[in-house]
């Protein structure tokens, strides 16, 4: 709908909020008409940030804001930066990522005690400090105990079971900091992941978790579209972070989560096929062509597509091919 609309195919997009995230527009001009996003009113930097989608540079000398109620406030704001404020007043997970050579006497001194009474090397809390150090010193305690038992769902390399993810993400789940993306427990995570990684097709995955139709589907949509976005960042950082600080207790090599955090980051498409959509290749287009792709190599697959006349594409729709070749920019 954006490339039509950025190539003059549709005059006008009647769309919510989202447009302002990170989408590129060619818009002369913006209608604002609510005054709310959701149940929520609409603030003052939102509001600019929507303002400022009219006009494109090189393309419209002026872009025009129509308002249907009256703008937001302004308000003021400020910026602290920890980093500046004196290194008396630093976090501990800011200051454990300093090195000591840009610290005063004073500062690593806290950083090493902060070091001595930590149950994990300062090399771990550095890595992991964005889940709080604090709470990963209450992870590492809380696991001593649980990798003391040899039949602990813990113990697990590769590809896990659903016990060994619902276990793993449990042991996080209210010990160290990180955003949920409105998934309610370890458990839910568990069968969201594996419903993912056993479809083909963000169509299937959605088939099989979204109850209801209509208006009636769409918090199980949501649920679900907020689940991928948790796997291509937040829940593979806490696999990663687990394995390393399990590795600091009882050594390296006894389990290792880093693959499956891998396949969780690209959405469980195979190989390294996940990249393709930052080419503007939509995801369920990767997965309907994965087996005639090359999965290791990114630019042999993305050669492929770009080869109208390949078998992967004779098999696509008008519309499908029509897509593909917006995000490869054919047209």
């Amino acid at each position: 709908m954006i490339s039509l609309f950025n190539k003059g195919e549709l005059g006008a997009i009647i769309c919510t909020s989202s447009m302002i995230e990170g989408v590129n527009t060619a818009a002369e001009n913006v209608f604002v008409y609510d005054r709310h996003i959701s149940i929520s009113k609409l603030d003052r930097f939102t509001f600019d940030n929507i303002k400022g989608r009219a006009g494109r540079l090189f393309q419209h000398k002026i872009g025009k804001v129509y308002l249907y109620n009256p703008p937001p406030e302004a308000s003021d704001f400020e910026v602290n930066i920890p980093l500046f404020e004196g290194e008396d007043r630093l976090v501990p997970e800011l200051l454990v990522q300093i090195d000591d050579g840009a610290l005063s006497s004073a500062a690593r001194q806290r950083k090493r005690a902060i070091s001595e009474s930590s149950y994990l090397p300062l090399e771990v809390l550095a890595q992991w400090a964005e889940f709080g150090i604090d709470e990963l010193n209450s992870l590492a305690e809380s696991l001593q105990s649980e990798l003391d038992d040899s039949g602990s769902s813990l113990y697990w390399k590769g590809i896990p079971d659903f016990d060994a993810i619902e276990s793993t993400f449990n042991a996080a789940w209210g010990t160290i900091r990180f955003h949920k993306h409105e998934i309610r427990s370890a458990r839910q995570l568990a069968h969201f992941a594996n419903v993912l990684r056993r479809n083909y097709s963000v169509r299937g995955y959605l088939d099989e978790l979204v109850q209801g139709t209509g208006s009636g589907a769409q918090t199980g949509i949501d649920t679900c579209f907020n689940f991928m976005r948790g796997c291509e960042y937040t829940f593979p950082q806490v696999l990663r972070a687990l394995n390393d600080v399990i590795d600091a207790i009882i050594g390296q090599g006894v389990v290792d989560y880093r693959v499956y955090a891998s396949q969780m980051q690209n959405l469980f498409i195979a190989g390294e096929l996940r990249a393709l959509d930052e080419y503007g290749v939509p995801i369920p287009l990767i997965q309907t062509m994965s087996d005639d792709l090359d999965t290791e190599d990114v630019q042999n697959a993305r050669r492929s597509l770009e080869n109208r006349d390949s078998p992967s594409r004779r098999r696509l729709s008008a519309f499908e091919n029509r897509m593909l070749d917006l995000g490869l920019d054919l047209e």
